[in-house]
């Protein structure tokens, strides 16, 4: 308030004329505020735990390294139907092939071709996932498979319900393709047989 009892703006008051005005300060020099980072997934696409959720394709990686590892095994199991079946039927070079016995033979060797297989890849899966919940795919790609109510180990029960489940599922086209396509619209990304068993896979 001047002498006049007449306000003026810092810059026009008549004690200030002629005068300069001191510069603004300068801005205070250090690290830029820090902002917190964008979550990992978005709600909705983590664990219990917090672990982003594996994606479709992740998961097509493992399926693929474990059918690799099957494929292995098929082979051996192949070999070992096709023994079973020529000492169930004792062939002999000089007996005379008729095609009941043709349809027989092919009959027994898909049979335990079946059952040795399933036993196999059932007994595969289940160990893996027992123990350690993962099996060679799912190290290879750094997934888990944990249980979908609290993000914990899914041992042995869950183990034996997902892999019976899965294969129960497959035992039809319709069946296993459902199975396999479910994570691209699902919101938890799971299999119809992580459905049934309660589980998710996650990445470690």
């Amino acid at each position: 308030m001047a002498s006049d009892a007449k306000w003026y703006p810092p810059e026009s008051h008549p004690s200030n004329l002629g005068k300069s005005l001191p510069p603004p300060p300068d801005p205070p020099i250090g690290p830029a505020p820090a902002f917190a980072a964008p979550p990992l997934a978005q709600p909705g696409l983590v664990d219990p735990k917090g672990r982003p959720l594996a994606t479709f394709w992740t998961r097509v990686g493992a399926t693929l390294l474990d059918g690799a590892v099957a494929s292995a095994i098929n082979y051996c199991t192949a070999t070992l139907a096709l023994g079973l079946t020529a000492t169930s039927f004792h062939f002999d070079p000089n007996r005379q092939v008729t095609p009941g016995s043709i349809l027989a033979a092919v009959g027994v060797f898909l049979v335990a071709y079946v059952l040795i297989a399933t036993t196999i890849q059932v007994t595969y899966l289940v160990i893996q996932l027992g123990i350690w919940g993962k099996t060679l795919g799912n190290r290879a790609v750094s997934t888990v498979v944990v249980n979908a109510d609290n993000g914990a180990a899914i041992g042995w029960g869950k183990a034996f319900g997902r892999t019976g489940a899965a294969v129960a599922l497959n035992l039809t086209l319709i069946g296993g393709l459902l199975d396999v396509l479910w994570p691209l619209w699902d919101e938890r990304m799971q299999t119809l047989h992580d459905k049934m068993a309660g589980t998710l896979v996650v990445h470690e």
